[in-house]
């Protein structure tokens, strides 16, 4: 049941948003893709499901850049 509900409010928001986009920037008053519902959609969701700290932590190499840095300053020293 969450599940469905999950899809139903992500599906919604998705329309809404996509909807704003075609209106406000594209001045278009078209209607709005079902494919893109669907993938705006599956988009929140990913989001949703992701934690947040993934998008603040930085990549492998820019964690391991910034180890070496900080070893080698403690080499200096």
């Amino acid at each position: 049941m969450t599940y469905i509900l999950l899809i139903l409010i992500s599906t919604i928001l998705s329309y809404l948003i996509l909807k704003f986009i075609y209106r406000i920037i594209f001045k278009s008053k078209k209607k709005v893709s079902k494919s893109l519902v669907f993938l705006g959609s599956i988009a929140l969701i990913i989001f949703y499901y992701t934690p947040y700290s993934f998008y603040l932590e930085p990549s492998y190499w820019k964690f391991r850049k910034m180890c070496k840095m900080q070893y080698d300053f403690f080499l200096r020293v």
